[in-house]
């Protein structure tokens, strides 16, 4: 299974590739130079796949799920839901928007979109999108509740509501899992 969408035509339909068009442009690259550099950016994404084994499979989490946690968005009856999701090989966790009240998974909310805080070893580029934007689909084109995020363990993000603070949570690390403890320097007098 590929990415790729270099020469299809496709990049015109992709949000996604839109948002690369954009990035690309503002670092100084020429619009004849966009085919070349998003066939670059899906080669790079084919060998993601090809190393996580040809698929992105999606795991939800089971009732009871030692590595679901969720982070209560404060003045909302949604949380922020983490779990592993088949992603150890790649450090990475699943993420979606989670109504407390029904117990069911939702798209992302209307207005809510979240953001990496930056932090020294980790480099992220831009804001965090769904699977589904990645690949090209329409909000009206993701079933309800199906929506979902890749995200790095050990990652720090805020979440941005309009009229509301923002709010900080940190992604879980497998580390801290397995009891793992890091040593800490001291400071000599």
């Amino acid at each position: 299974m590929a990415v790729s969408s270099a020469g299809s035509g496709r990049h015109r339909k992709n949000p996604y590739h839109r948002e690369l068009n954009a990035k690309f442009l503002r670092r100084g690259y020429t619009k004849d130079q966009l085919p070349e550099l998003r066939k670059d950016w899906d080669k790079k994404q084919d060998e993601c796949l090809r190393r996580a084994g040809g698929s992105f499979r999606v795991i939800e989490p089971k009732l009871g799920d030692p590595s679901e946690v969720l982070f209560p968005i404060p003045n909302s009856q949604y949380a922020i839901r983490i779990w592993d999701g088949g992603m150890e090989k790649s450090s990475q966790f699943l993420l979606d928007y989670f109504d407390i009240e029904k117990e069911v998974p939702v798209d992302t909310p209307r207005g809510y979109e979240i953001h990496p805080v930056p932090m020294p070893g980790l480099t992220w580029c831009g804001i965090p999108r769904s699977y589904e934007f990645a690949f090209g689909k329409r909000p009206d084109e993701i079933p309800d509740g199906e929506e979902k995020y890749l995200i790095p363990e050990g990652g720090r993000f805020r979440l941005v509501r309009d009229g509301h603070p923002d709010f900080f949570f940190v992604v879980p690390s497998r580390l801290d899992r397995m009891g793992v403890q890091f040593a800490t320097g001291i400071r000599r007098s």
